[in-house]
């Protein structure tokens, strides 16, 4: 039996349910550690204890593509990584552009259509939702800059929360004991080839990780590379020279010798 799925989410799931499914404990906990490597977050290899969820809802914070929690060997702490990831949608996926727009919508609030998907957004909601309820600190006390505070803390009028869903509590409940949070995102690779290095955007860390690189790393995931192949496809608009284009890729991968 063969199941393929569409777009970034698609692509997740096959590759981390095909790693935690993996009868091998031991290589699927190196895997999520190579996965870890790959977005260069330093000392990956300290951290075991591997819990994965996917999809859940934080209610107005948003809804996570991946969380993973894991133990730190060094500090015996609970830690969390938020994961998000990002697709080319048959185009080309760049990182400046969607900076660009996420820095126009907090400042004067344009592109307000299509803003809660924006990479930079998602993210710092996430850690805007850390702050509050796993460090504690009061809404008025994060600090913003440029005065952009509000896009951030509210939504319709009102202070995000998380509402009373019973599932969404019963996932907060899961980030009680975490001591320290790290943001990860998935994207295709940038032409000017700096996708790959932590950088600072909007006074937070991202640790970046290429689908390219991914598919690379994990090229015996066949489940995982064969999504990513069914999601490329020839674009036939093209007539004088039709040309693949994928869903996810900014780089399709190369026909099978």
């Amino acid at each position: 039996m063969e199941i393929i799925g569409y777009s970034e989410r698609g692509a997740m799931n096959a590759l981390f349910y095909a790693i935690a499914f993996n009868k091998n404990i031991e290589q699927a906990e190196a895997d999520i550690k190579k996965f870890l490597e790959l977005a260069k977050v330093p000392n990956h290899q300290d951290y075991y204890d591997f819990k994965i969820y996917t999809e859940f809802s934080l209610s107005e914070f948003g809804s996570p593509d991946l969380v993973i929690f894991a133990r730190n060997k060094r500090s015996y702490n609970r830690e969390v990584f938020f994961v998000e990831a990002k697709a080319s949608c048959c185009d080309k996926y760049n990182l400046d552009d969607q900076k660009t727009l996420h820095q126009e919508y907090m400042l004067k609030g344009d592109h307000d259509n299509g803003h809660a998907s924006n990479l930079f957004f998602q993210l710092r909601l996430k850690n805007y939702y850390y702050q509050r309820f796993c460090e504690g600190k009061k809404a008025e006390s994060i600090i913003f800059t440029n005065d952009e505070h509000d896009r951030i803390r509210k939504t319709k009028g009102h202070n995000r929360g998380i509402g009373s869903n019973p599932i969404v509590h019963k996932f907060v409940d899961k980030f009680k004991d975490c001591n320290e949070s790290h943001y990860i995102a998935i994207i295709p690779k940038q032409t000017k080839g700096c996708s790959s290095n932590p950088r600072s955007f909007f006074e937070l860390k991202i640790y970046f990780v290429t689908w390219e690189d991914i598919c690379e790393k994990f090229e015996d995931y066949e489940s995982f590379i064969e999504t990513i192949r069914f999601n490329q496809g020839v674009d036939h608009k093209i007539k004088s020279e039709k040309r693949v284009k994928s869903q996810i890729l900014n780089n399709p991968l190369p026909k099978k010798e």
